[in-house]
C-alpha cells in the first residue's frame, strides 16, 4: 500500500485533535519528498520517482493540485502554486537544469509580473496579486540554479508590503500596485509563509534565519505542548482553535536541518513517530 501524507488535522484543547481532511493533496506529498530527501537522499529520490508515476503528475508534465476536490468541470485542478512546488522539488531532488527550464516557461502575463519580477497568484479580495508563498517558493527554486539572482529577488520582496520589518513576519499578499492589502480578514500571517521565509533566509544568512525561527516559536505560531506548528499565529490561549498542517511540519523539519547543518543524507527516512 502506497503511503501518503494527509491534508490537515484540527481541534481544540477541549475537544482534542483529529484528522479532518482525508484527501492527500499534491503539495504535501511534494513537501514530504523534500523532507525525506534531506534525511535520506536515496529514499527521497525513490519517493519522488514513485510520485511522478501517479495521477498527481499529468500527461502534460504538470502537477495536479490535489487528490481531493475537483473544479466545476469535474477535472483536477492545476495551479501556479503547485507547479512552483514541483519545480522546487525537481531542482533539489531531480534535474536542476530541467527545473530551470520549467521555471522560465512558467512565467506568463497572468502568472508573473516582469516589471516587479514577482509571481502573481489569485487572492480572495484583491484578484491577481503577489503572494508571499509563491514568491518565496520562487526564490527557493531559483536559488538552486542562480543563488545571487535569487537573493536579489528575496531582498526586493523584503522591501515590499509582503514583509513586515518591525514584526519580522510575512503577510499573505499585497495588491498588484505594491500596496498592503486592506482586507484584514484574509491577510493573515500564515505559518507556512514564515517557515518558507526562514528557509529562504537560511540560504543567504543562517544567523539571521535562526533568529527569525526563534522568534516564531515564542509568538504563538508553535504549539510547545504538542511540539507542532499551528497554521497561523494563535489567538488567546483559552479560545484557540488549532489547525495544524502536516505540510508545515515537514517544512519545519527542513528548516531545522538547514539551520543545524545536519543534512546527513545517509541517516535514514523520516521517523514515523507522528501519523499525519
Amino acid at each position: 500500500t502506497r503511503k501518503m501524507w494527509c491534508h490537515y488535522f484540527s481541534g481544540s484543547k477541549k475537544s482534542g485533535f483529529e484528522v479532518t481532511e482525508q484527501y492527500n493533496g499534491t503539495q504535501v506529498q511534494l513537501a514530504g519528498v523534500l523532507a525525506e530527501w534531506f534525511l535520506n537522499r536515496a529514499s527521497g529520490e525513490a519517493r519522488y520517482r514513485e510520485l511522478k508515476s501517479t495521477h498527481y503528475y499529468s500527461d502534460t508534465n504538470q502537477w495536479e493540485a490535489s487528490d481531493g476536490p475537483l473544479d466545476r468541470h469535474g477535472e483536477r485542478i492545476i495551479n501556479l502554486e503547485t507547479q512552483l512546488y514541483g519545480i522546487l522539488v525537481e531542482a533539489i531532488v531531480g534535474d536542476s537544469q530541467s527545473a530551470r527550464a520549467q521555471y522560465e516557461a512558467l512565467k506568463g502575463p497572468m502568472s508573473y509580473d516582469a516589471n516587479h519580477q514577482q509571481w502573481i497568484g489569485i487572492t480572495i479580495t484583491d484578484g491577481h496579486a503577489p503572494q508571499s508563498e509563491i514568491n518565496l517558493l520562487g526564490v527557493l527554486a531559483e536559488a538552486q540554479f542562480d543563488c545571487s539572482l535569487a537573493e536579489r529577488h528575496y531582498r526586493n520582496l523584503q522591501a515590499t508590503p509582503l514583509w513586515n520589518p518591525e514584526e519580522h513576519l510575512w503577510n499573505q499578499w499585497m495588491t498588484r500596485g505594491q500596496r498592503p492589502s486592506t482586507d484584514s480578514r484574509w491577510n493573515i500571517n500564515f505559518t507556512r509563509d514564515q517557515l518558507l521565509g526562514v528557509w529562504a533566509e537560511s540560504v543567504f544568512n543562517k544567523k539571521q534565519a535562526k533568529q527569525y525561527l526563534g522568534e516564531l516559536k515564542k509568538r504563538g505560531f508553535y504549539d510547545e505542548e504538542r511540539a507542532l506548528w499551528n497554521r497561523f499565529k494563535a489567538p488567546e490561549e483559552d479560545t484557540i482553535f488549532y489547525s495544524q498542517y502536516p505540510q508545515d511540519q515537514l517544512f519545519a523539519i527542513i528548516v531545522e536541518l538547514q539551520l543545524q547543518g545536519a543534512l546527513d543524507q545517509e541517516t535514514g527516512p523520516i521517523p514515523e513517530t507522528r501519523h499525519f
